[in-house]
């Protein structure tokens, strides 16, 4: 399946740059929510293991990257992709 221009993330980022929109992607890695709190245990330390951090990400991990990018700081960053994950993608 062909995708268009506009439905890949460069492609996203060439057709609305121009129009001072930046188009940018966060990918989290496993998250410590209410809906994950009762992992099994063996789960959890499988996951904290192959992290480079050595931990399971925060909400607030995701929420700074995802502030960085609505700040005026990233105004000339488009067309990235940004693994919040501890390092675990690096494996």
């Amino acid at each position: 399946m062909l995708l268009s221009r506009s439905w890949t993330l460069h492609g996203q980022a060439q057709e609305f740059g121009e129009f001072g929109i930046t188009a940018n992607v966060i990918s989290p890695g496993a998250v410590e929510t209410e809906a994950s709190k009762d992992q099994v245990e063996q789960f959890r330390a499988a996951i904290t293991a192959l992290t480079p951090l050595k931990r399971v990400a925060q909400p607030e991990d995701i929420a700074k990257a995802i502030a960085l990018y609505v700040s005026e700081q990233s105004g000339f960053i488009t067309g990235s992709y940004v693994p919040v994950n501890g390092g675990k993608d690096m494996i």
